[in-house]
C-alpha cells in the first residue's frame, strides 16, 4: 500500500475516534451552553461547608448541595435528588419544563408538578449567587442534564455511536495489517543491506557486520515505538466503544482513567531520569574516548613507535586488556546508581546474588587469571616458542589471562591451565637457542676395550653429519661414568633450531649407529647379564671383519687345581 493510502487510513481512524469520543462526551450544542454553566459553581469552601455534595448525572455534575444544619445533610439531598431527576429522565419523551417555585424556607425546582429538589439559602451562599439566580441556573443545568441522558440513550444516537465504533475499528486493523507489511519489508531490506555510499575507509573501520546490527537495533526501537501507539489506540478504541452504550459509559471512563494514569506515569518516570540518562550518556562517552586514546597508546607501543624503557612491546595488548576491564569496571561502578532501578532494593539483592555467585564459583578462574597476569610480565615465554611444560613438548600457539595452548610434535593442542603453568616446571628450549644455541645431547656405552678418543671422534663425526646442528659452537663429548662393564659417552651438540628437536635427536641418534658400525666399534647399550651364545659380537653381518668367526669358549685349567 501506498504512503498516499497510509495516510488516508490514519486520518479516517483519527477522525472515526475523534467524532466518536466529541459524540460520547459531548451533549447537543442547544443544551451544552447551560450543561457548561451549569458546571461552574464556584470553587468548594470546604472550611465552611465540609458536608456539601454534588449532584451527578451521567458522570457530569449538575449542582451543588449544602448541608442545612439541623435539618438534612448535603450528601442526603444529593442523593434523593439524583434519584428523582433521574426517575424523570428515564420517563417521557418530551422536552422537561424545570422552573423555580416557592418551597418552604427557599425555592424548589419542579417539572410540573413533579418535585426534584429544594434550594436553601445555605446554597446560595455556597454558589456565591442570589438565591433566585442561583435556581435560574441550576434549573437550566437541570434541563441540559436531562436532554443530554434522554439523547444518549436515543436508537439513533446508539446507532451512529456504532457506526463510528466499527468504522474506528475497521481503520484500526488496516493499519495495523499496513504497519506489519512495511516492517516485514524493513526487516528483510535490512537482511540483505548492501552498504553503499560510504567511503571504504568508513567501511573497513565499521564494518558491514556491524552496521547491520545498529540498523536492526534502530529498527526494534521503532517497532517498540509503534507497537506502544497501537495500544494506547486499541485502549481509547475499546474506551469509545464502551461509550456506544451509556450503561457501560463508567466502565469505559474507568479504563481511560487507568491509561491515562499509566501514560502520566511513564511519561514522568521518563522526565525525572532524563538527568540520570544524560549522565549514562556521558559516561559511555567519555569511556569510549578513554579507550581510543588507550588503543592508539598500546599500538604504538606494540609497533615501537613509541619506547619506555623497560617495557616490552609484547606486553601492549595484554597491558590494554588489563587497562580496558579496569576502565571498564570504574565506568560500570560510576553509572551503577544511575541505572533504572539500580537503587531499588531488588536490583541490590540480585547484584548481591551474582557477587555471591561469582565468587563461590571463580575461585579456579581467578586463580588462573592472576597466574596469567604474573606470567605475562614474568616473560618465561612467548608465543611461538618450543617449550616443555608439565611434560608436555610443543610449539604456544596461544596464550591469555586463563590457559595456555601449546600444538605438540604430532599436531595435538594441549590446554594448560595458567595456575599449573606457574606451579609447575617448564623449560623453554627457543629462549637461548639464537643466542649460543640449543644442546642436543644424547648418551651411548661402550666397551673398555674401545679407545676413548676414537670414540670421541665417532660421536662428532656422526653429530656433524645430522642436519639442524651448528658448526659453531663445536660438538663436544663427555664421559659421564665409568661403569662396571662399559663406559657412558655423551655427544653434546648446538642447534639453532629448537623446533626441530626430537628429529634431529633422531637424526643424531642414525647417525652415531651408522659411524660406529661402519669404524666397527660395537655399542655396549643394550648390556648384557648372561654370557652370550658364541660370544658373537653384536655388529651387522655388513660391518663384521671378512672371514669373522665367532671365538669360542676358552677355559684355562689353573696351576693349583687337582687332577
Amino acid at each position: 500500500m501506498s504512503h498516499t493510502s497510509r495516510a488516508i487510513v490514519a486520518v479516517v481512524l483519527y477522525a472515526a475516534c475523534f467524532a466518536l469520543r466529541g459524540e460520547a462526551e459531548q451533549p447537543e450544542p442547544a443544551v451544552e451552553t447551560a450543561a457548561v454553566s451549569a458546571a461552574q459553581p464556584s470553587p468548594p469552601k470546604a472550611d465552611l461547608h465540609s458536608g456539601s455534595a454534588q449532584v451527578v448525572v451521567d458522570g457530569r455534575p449538575v449542582m451543588r448541595l449544602a448541608t442545612v444544619p439541623g435539618v438534612i445533610s448535603g450528601e442526603q439531598r444529593a442523593a434523593e435528588a439524583t434519584t428523582r431527576i433521574l426517575e424523570l429522565a428515564e420517563q417521557g419523551e418530551t422536552r422537561s419544563d424545570i422552573r423555580p417555585a416557592r418551597h418552604d424556607g427557599g425555592i424548589a425546582l419542579v417539572d410540573g408538578d413533579r418535585f426534584l429538589v429544594s434550594l436553601y439559602p445555605q446554597d446560595a451562599t455556597l454558589a456565591g449567587l442570589p438565591l433566585t439566580e442561583l435556581a435560574k441556573r441550576d434549573a437550566e443545568a437541570l434541563r441540559a442534564a436531562i436532554e443530554a441522558h434522554r439523547n444518549a440513550r436515543s436508537l439513533r444516537t446508539i446507532a451512529r455511536r456504532a457506526g463510528l465504533a466499527a468504522l474506528a475499528w475497521l481503520a484500526f486493523i488496516v493499519l495495523v495489517r499496513i504497519l506489519r507489511h512495511a516492517s516485514d519489508a524493513v526487516r528483510n531490506r535490512i537482511r540483505t543491506w548492501r552498504i553503499g555510499g560510504l567511503d571504504r575507509s568508513r567501511v573497513r573501520r565499521l564494518g558491514k557486520q556491524l552496521a547491520n546490527q545498529i540498523a536492526l537495533l534502530v529498527f526494534a526501537l521503532a517497532r517498540l515505538v509503534i507497537a506502544v501507539v497501537l495500544l494506547v489506540l486499541f485502549l481509547n478504541l475499546v474506551t469509545l466503544t464502551l461509550r456506544v452504550f451509556p450503561q457501560s459509559g463508567s466502565l469505559a471512563d474507568s479504563v481511560l482513567a487507568s491509561e491515562r494514569s499509566a501514560l502520566e506515569s511513564a511519561l514522568l518516570a521518563i522526565v525525572d531520569y532524563l538527568p540520570s540518562l544524560v549522565f549514562l550518556l556521558v559516561i559511555v562517552a567519555v569511556t569510549v574516548y578513554i579507550l581510543k586514546a588507550l588503543r592508539l597508546l598500546f599500538d604504538a607501543l606494540e609497533q615501537r613507535d613509541l619506547n619506555f624503557e623497560g617495557f616490552l612491546s609484547e606486553w601492549s595488548s595484554p597491558t590494554y586488556s588489563i587497562v580496558r576491564f579496569l576502565v571498564i569496571v570504574f565506568a560500570v561502578v560510576v553509572a551503577f546508581p544511575h541505572l533504572p532501578g539500580g537503587e531499588s532494593d531488588a536490583f541490590k539483592g540480585v547484584s548481591i546474588f551474582f557477587g555471591v555467585l561469582f565468587s563461590l564459583g571463580s575461585t579456579s578462574t581467578v586463580s588462573n587469571v592472576v597466574s596469567g597476569v604474573i606470567l605475562t610480565y614474568m616473560h618465561p615465554y612467548r608465543v611461538g616458542d618450543f617449550v616443555e611444560i608439565g611434560g608436555t613438548a610443543g610449539t604456544v600457539i596461544r596464550r591469555d589471562f586463563l590457559v595456555t595452548r601449546i600444538r605438540t610434535i604430532k599436531n595435538e593442542e594441549v590446554t594448560i591451565p595458567n595456575s599449573s603453568v606457574l606451579g609447575g616446571q617448564m623449560k623453554n628450549y627457543s629462549a637461548l637457542a639464537q643466542d649460543r644455541g640449543l644442546i642436543v645431547h644424547t648418551a651411548i656405552t661402550i666397551g673398555y676395550d674401545a679407545p676413548w678418543r676414537k670414540v670421541h671422534e665417532l660421536m662428532i663425526a656422526a653429530a656433524k653429519e645430522t642436519s639442524g646442528v651448528a658448526d659453531e659452537p663445536f660438538p663436544f663429548v663427555w664421559q659421564t661414568s665409568l661403569n662396571d662393564y662399559h663406559v657412558s659417552y655423551e655427544i653434546n651438540a648446538f642447534t639453532r633450531s629448537p623446533h626441530e628437536l626430537f628429529r634431529i635427536q633422531a637424526d643424531l641418534h642414525r647417525n652415531i649407529q651408522d659411524a660406529f658400525n661402519e669404524a666397527g666399534v660395537e655399542i655396549m647399550s643394550p648390556s648384557f647379564a648372561a654370557l652370550r651364545d658364541g660370544n658373537s659380537i653384536t655388529l651387522p653381518r655388513s660391518h663384521r671383519p671378512e672371514g669373522y668367526k665367532a671365538p669360542s669358549f676358552r677355559f684355562d685349567r689353573s696351576p693349583n687345581a687337582k687332577s
